[in-house]
């Protein structure tokens, strides 16, 4: 399946690739072993890393959801749906911030819809989903 998806862990040890296969997987950089699989719904078309964190992000652009996940044992810790993520994929901003994008599009036989900007705070271990914010 076609990679749309790659993020290297702060430490560059682990690559998390995102795919059609409705999947994202970590690997070992040294050896190229698959380290564990986290199942989506769609295609995986954006992957982070949290700095300093043993969690991963992941978003789809087909289901239009965004999943956190403990790194380690796969679970996914929270999820929202009718997330944006653009061709641009996803940002992690250095106050826990994630920012995703949905450039302009043209619908068939329409007009130009224009582009979303969307904010996510991701949740702490208290928190069950993040929030968001939508610039007007």
């Amino acid at each position: 399946d076609r990679v749309r998806a790659l993020a290297f862990s702060p430490d560059s040890k682990a690559l998390l690739t995102g795919a059609d296969d409705d999947q994202a997987k970590l690997w070992n950089v040294e050896t190229g072993e698959l380290i564990r699989s986290y199942e989506h719904l769609g295609g995986v078309h954006a992957a982070v890393f949290p700095p300093n964190s043993q969690r991963l992000i992941t978003g789809s652009r087909n289901s239009r959801t965004l999943k956190l996940w403990n790194r380690e044992t796969a679970e996914e810790l929270a999820a929202a749906n009718n997330v944006h993520v653009g061709e641009l994929g996803m940002l992690l901003l250095p106050d826990g911030r994630l920012i995703t994008t949905l450039p302009q599009f043209q619908l068939p036989q329409g007009p130009a819809v224009p582009g979303v900007l969307q904010v996510w705070r991701l949740p702490d271990a208290a928190a069950t989903q993040p929030s968001v914010h939508t610039p007007e």
